[in-house]
Parts: structure tokens; sequence; C-alpha cells
């Protein structure tokens, strides 16, 4: 026989080989070994678990409704075999024949503000530290997830895991927080969302995503300035942030006067920006598909005078011949000769308006500011000395000297010349 001196707070494992059975032997004590008794596991320190400490063991011991041991017929503790518990703080305790402490004792997770974790049923099981609205605790099934919010302590539970670390996200102003939901669900505002389907969080603060919504990314509103405008294009049917409904495909423009800050909503996108034109009291530009009435009018132009400030809407272009074009200044000796690119009546001229056809080809001169009509095009400048050669001159003084003559000698006689269409214009 020997002699075993256990300390305070020491156990050990004895086995009586005669009965099979082991049984557990605490400090502080001198046990006397027995012949038919071997130690199996030897002296070790309790359990201890501090106030904000727990452990895990695996095959807890089996109580009874009042919290005592339940024990077999030959006075064995019984396990709940392949079943695992958490212990909080308590005196210390041995573990029993058969138990197991997985892994070491551990601090309690404290889970900050704006912070959660995810957990994750591993089986059924009744949550112990949550309730419904009706004060009910939770019935969860395996595979649940669902989040626990900061700040306060996390008490572990055997059946679950914790999946991950999960942080809000602080929405600041001017910036907004697109979501997707992974699967169905009710939003924060109570819309119910379906799975694949994006929206926006636009509200100031730190948002904490549901366990069914994924987070894509933080969006930053575009600062709407004077002279920057903004083409959009609708993804899908809605009604956007200004009330007007929109279809497939429809574009308009934004400008600050719509709103200084802007974040698109997901059913829509900016297809570019657009810089603002400035036409000044001297200047004009032709527009390619102008916009009426919210659409564009495809094949037509329109010519727009200065002074003005616009923003080309989604369709329109500046006609890349011309650009943003100069009014001819024209002095007296000066001219521009001009061609008609379509049948027209043109008002430009200072008299009564001219009907002119396609391919037509005449002069106007200073002087003036010409501000050329839409249906027709500057082929050049000339001067009255260019125009007078292509005229050819010297055979109009001939005839105009000759037509000079012909009424002298006519008066001289006495006789009546006779003044025709062209002599009408030329008189003595």
């Amino acid at each position: 026989m020997s002699v075993v001196k256990l300390s305070p707070l020491f156990f050990m494992h004895v086995l009586n080989r005669n009965s099979n059975l082991t049984h557990v032997v605490r400090g502080p004590t001198r046990h006397t070994l027995l012949t038919d008794e071997v130690i199996v596991l030897p002296p070790q320190h309790m359990i201890t678990i501090g106030p904000h400490q727990y452990a895990l063991i695996e095959n807890p011991v089996k109580r009874t409704e009042d919290g005592n041991l339940v024990r077999d017929d030959n006075g064995q503790v019984l396990l709940r075999h392949g079943d695992k518990e958490v212990y909080f703080h308590q005196p210390p305790f041995p573990l029993y024949p058969g138990q197991n402490l997985v892994g070491q004792v551990r601090e309690l997770r404290v889970v900050p503000a704006n912070n959660a974790l995810l957990l994750c049923a591993t089986r059924d099981f009744i949550d112990r530290y949550s309730v419904d609205e009706h004060g009910t605790p939770l019935v969860r099934k395996a595979g649940d997830e669902w989040l626990f919010q900061g700040p306060r302590t996390y008490l572990p539970q055997a059946e679950e895991s914790v999946v991950e670390t999960v942080q809000a996200t602080v929405i600041r102003r001017n910036q907004a927080l697109l979501l997707e939901a992974r699967r169905d669900g009710v939003d924060y505002l109570g819309r119910p969302r379906l799975a694949g389907e994006q929206w926006l969080v636009k509200q100031p603060g730190a948002y904490m995503p549901a366990v069914w919504e994924k987070v894509i990314q933080v969006m930053t509103a575009f600062v709407m300035t004077e002279d920057i405008g903004a083409h959009m294009i609708a993804l899908s049917e809605f009604v956007d942030q200004f009330g007007h409904r929109r279809e497939p495909g429809d574009q308009w423009l934004i400008t600050r006067k719509d709103a200084e800050e802007f974040i698109p909503d997901v059913q829509e996108k900016v297809s570019n920006f657009v810089n603002l034109t400035v036409l000044s009291d001297r200047q004009f530009c032709v527009i390619e598909n102008p916009v009426v009435d919210g659409r564009a009018q495809i094949g037509t132009r329109v010519m727009v005078r200065g002074e003005r400030r616009f923003f080309l809407r989604p369709g329109e272009k500046i006609e890349a011949a011309r650009g943003v074009c100069q009014v001819p200044v024209l002095d007296q000796n000066h001219g521009l000769q001009m061609r008609a690119l379509q049948a027209f009546n043109d008002e430009s001229t200072t008299t009564k308006p001219v009907a002119r056809r396609a391919g037509d080809r005449w002069y106007v001169w200073g002087p003036r500011e010409y501000w050329p009509p839409l249906e027709a095009e500057i082929v050049g400048s000339v001067t009255f000395g260019q125009y007078f050669a292509r005229r050819a001159l010297v055979p109009f003084l001939l005839v105009t000297l000759l037509h000079l003559l012909m009424q002298l000698v006519c008066r001289l006689a006495g006789l009546t010349y006779p003044v025709g269409d062209w002599g009408a214009q030329i008189v003595l």
C-alpha cells in the first residue's frame, strides 16, 4: 500500500481493479491506496473558472432539475457522451472519469459598440439568452445565422459557433451604402427584399448589415457644379429621387438646379458628364438631334444663338463641321459666298425673303454682321475686287460706256433713246 497526499483544489482518478470502477479523490486528503487500487489520472489541479472566463467541457455530467448529479446503481456519475457544455464562473470542480477539458479556460469576449458576432447554429437547440417579442426563448435550427451585437459580453453556447466578426459601416454625409440581398428578407425600414436585389442606405450613421445583407461598396455623392452636368440612363423601370417615372433606356440630364449633391440609385447610372456650353452675344452653334419634350429628334438640327448658357442633353451634339462659330462681321469691301444646303426661304437679307434652292449660291455684302441661316453654309469670303474679277469687269465697263455714248448721241440729235431693262439702271 502507498499513501498519496492531495493538496487543496487537487484531484485524481483511482481505479478499483476488482469492481472495475473509477472514482474521484479530492484534496485536501491523504489517500491510502488499497492493493486492488491504481491511479489512472495523476493528481491535477481542479478546473478554476474566473468571473470573466469560461470553459468548454466534453462529455458533461447529467444533472437533475435541482442541479444535483445523476448517478447509476454503482454510484458512478452519468455523462452526456458526445455532447459539450460551456461552464462559467463557479467554485473549482474536478473532471469526472470520461470528461475532458476542450482547450484551455478562456476569457469571455467583449463585443464593442458598432461590432457584432455572426453566429451559426450547429444543431437544433433552444437559445438560452434570446427571446422573441412574447418573451419566449428562441428556437434555433441547424444552419440558422444571427448577429450578436455589442456593446455587451458574449456568453457562448456549445450549440453555436462564431463565423466571423462584423463591423458596422459608417455612412457619412454625401455617402450611401450599396447593399445586396443574399436571400429574401425585410430591411430595417420594413421593406421586403428579394434575393439578388440591390438598394441604397443613405441615412448617415453607423449601419450594421443584417445576416442576409451583403455590403457591396460605399458610394460618394457627385458634387454638381455650375459648369458640370450629368447624363443619366435608366436601367429598369422606377421612380427617381425627383419623383419622375423612368422607363428602361430613358436618358435625361441632371444639373446643379436639380441637386447640389447626387448619388445615383441602383436602377440608374451616369453615362457621362458634360460641360456647360457658353455662347457670347456674337457666337452661335448648330445642335444635331435636339431633344424636344424629352425625346431626341434624330436627324434634325437647330441653331442656337448667343448670348446663352446651356448643357447638351443626352443624344445632342454640336455639329462637328462648324463647332462654336463667331458671327462674321463684314465691312463695305468684303462679303461672303453662301451655298444652300436645302430649299428654304432666306430671311437673312435686308430686303424681302428670297426663295433658295438646294445648291444655290449667292453673295452677302457688308457693312453688317451676318447670322448665316441654318439651311446654308459659308463657302468662303471675298472682296469686291475678287468679285468683279470673277464677273468679267472689263466687258461690263465697255457695255456701260457704249450705253452712255448712245444716250449722248440721241440727246444731241433730239432723238429718244430706247431705255430697256439694262438701260434703266444706267442713265446719263
